[in-house]
């Protein structure tokens, strides 16, 4: 069954754009890299591509409930009239009301236990909550996912997504199933890109020899 998700609205929509302007969209300097936390947030609120809704939390809710707020945000992406904008200007954002504290370990568990799915079918998931553990992924100490609220967000698999999907067997060949191409001998491809993908090639050949 999917939830209903509200729109976005008021103080908690004047607070999570200025999370997106004051925070994502610029650089920090714990990152490990330049330019902004997320170069394409930018842009893909600019384009209109950037849609946020809210689910209020209801006490009592588990694990299950927490799951079931992750499907419904997938499905929902997928249904969501984006017209003709490119993938890397589209994404879905759930920010989850009155979620007390000592909840906000669910997002964390949900998102592991979702995030295989989502892989799967060539999306993302990203969780987000002031306590969130998710380091950044050029500096392992910068927990770049801690927001002043809980959410979760949705997008479709990109290509620099090798920086997160190299070390497990199943997700690295989803995303080499649909960027493999690009790293063909002689097209120009960011050195650390490549260093990722060819040893992830590489374990995942010896892991076939081996079986």
């Amino acid at each position: 069954m999917l939830l209903k998700l509200d729109e976005l609205e008021g103080e908690l929509a004047a607070t999570f754009d200025e999370w997106l302007t004051g925070y994502i969209e610029r650089p920090h300097p714990e990152l490990g890299r330049k330019g902004a936390i997320c170069p394409f947030v930018g842009p893909a609120r600019l384009a209109s591509g950037l849609r946020a809704y809210r689910y209020h939390w209801l006490a009592g809710g588990d694990l299950g409930d927490m799951v079931q707020i992750f499907d419904t945000a997938m499905c929902r992406y997928r249904r969501e009239d984006f017209g003709e904008l490119k993938l890397t200007l589209r994404t879905l954002v759930v920010v989850i009301s009155g979620l007390p504290p000592r909840d906000y370990e669910l997002i964390d568990q949900a998102h592991v236990e979702r995030k295989g799915d989502a892989i799967a079918h060539g999306m993302m998931l990203g969780q987000f909550h002031p306590e969130c553990p998710a380091p950044a992924a050029h500096n392992e100490r910068f927990l770049v996912n801690q927001a002043p609220f809980a959410a979760l967000a949705v997008r479709d698999m990109a290509f620099h997504d090798i920086l997160f999907l190299n070390q497990v067997r199943t997700w690295f060949r989803e995303y080499r199933d649909r960027f493999g191409h690009l790293y063909d001998d002689g097209k120009r491809v960011d050195p650390h890109f490549r260093e990722l993908f060819d040893a992830a090639q590489s374990r995942q050949e010896h892991t076939m020899e081996v079986g």
